[in-house]
């Protein structure tokens, strides 16, 4: 279905190069018509008497399902049967026409191929959202757009720093990766809720209800005691002050430069996935726009003596702060 221009630059360069001899069709129209498909790869086999016997993914071409269906055998196939995601997830096709729907859950665990593992969301006029979609994803992933929006009403953000996960096996909750470059399947989830319009406020407080009412775990937010890096001013010169310019932000990569951004900017970014292990948080009152340049985020010590330099600190301190804490049921 792509355009002449992708497909000829795929098969010469990188990967595809290898692949050079392979025959392609570009901008289907027929086959796409015949083999309709949401989601890609999307394999179909055919038998040699031109009986269609199965669509797949591509984990199901092996060389023992090949010869298989060449024998005219029984092949060991998942079936892969797309699913429109603009639609409430595994909706009866009955369902609608005069019907309105007012609130919808659905919550299953497994790997579904004919869905992509991601996202989706519906919103009202005003822009709020009252529905929600995750998709062949592990819980965290499942948890983390929930966490971020019940954070930001109480203005925080959330990260993982800010997890405190209590439960006997913690790597059930986020991707398994195999031998071969694959992940594990059988960890992963498919969810939705649907709320009245007018309920959109309430949504992510109810998806997480749902989620400690449904899955195996419990989780809760509160405040905790708990050691963290408070960020602090070091001098009464003023080191940060932007220059103006472009806004540019490149935290954490090397080199690290913030321009023309607040300090909220950098501590948010050090609480991503960094080598700096406990929460951040910012206590300099700084307002303004700021320039900083480090060369990197390594680790703990040399990025205090990087932002030395600024007349900024990161001190090892408790505070009580909000905790996602996930527990075992």
């Amino acid at each position: 279905q792509e355009d002449t221009n992708i497909i000829s630059k795929f098969f010469t360069t990188g990967a595809g190069k290898k692949l050079a001899y392979v025959n392609s069709v570009i901008n289907d129209v027929d086959l796409s018509r015949y083999f309709h498909h949401l989601t890609v790869p999307h394999i179909v086999w055919i038998a040699p008497g031109g009986k269609v016997v199965s669509t797949t993914q591509a984990d199901d071409v092996t060389k023992d399902n090949i010869q298989a269906v060449l024998d005219d055998r029984k092949a060991r196939l998942v079936t892969k049967t797309d699913i429109d995601s603009n639609r409430p997830l595994f909706l009866s096709e009955n369902a609608g026409g005069a019907m309105d729907l007012i609130s919808y859950s659905v919550f299953l665990k497994g790997y579904h191929p004919g869905l992509p593992s991601g996202n989706n969301l519906k919103k009202t006029k005003e822009g709020k959202i009252y529905s929600r979609q995750m998709t062949n994803l592990p819980m965290m992933d499942i948890y983390y757009p929930i966490l971020y929006d019940l954070f930001i009403r109480n203005g925080e953000r959330f990260n993982l720093k800010r997890a405190v996960i209590e439960v006997r096996e913690p790597y059930l909750l986020n991707w398994i990766p195999k031998p071969d470059s694959t992940f594990e399947l059988t960890n992963l989830y498919n969810y939705e809720l649907i709320v009245p319009e007018n309920r959109a406020d309430s949504l992510f407080y109810y998806m997480l209800r749902d989620l400690n009412r449904y899955s195996g775990y419990m989780g809760i937010i509160e405040k905790r005691m708990v050691d963290c890096l408070v960020l602090v001013r070091t001098s009464t010169e003023d080191k940060i002050k932007s220059k103006g310019g472009q806004p540019k932000c490149t935290i954490p990569l090397s080199p690290s430069i913030l321009n023309n951004h607040k300090l909220n900017i950098m501590v948010n970014m050090l609480n991503g996935k960094t080598p700096v292990k406990l929460p951040i948080i910012d206590e300099t009152g700084y307002t303004g726009n700021v320039d900083i340049e480090i060369s990197g985020v390594t680790d703990l010590a040399s990025l205090r003596n990087e932002l030395s330099r600024y007349g900024l600190n990161l001190i090892t301190a408790k505070r009580s702060l909000n905790m996602f804490v996930l527990k075992d049921k």
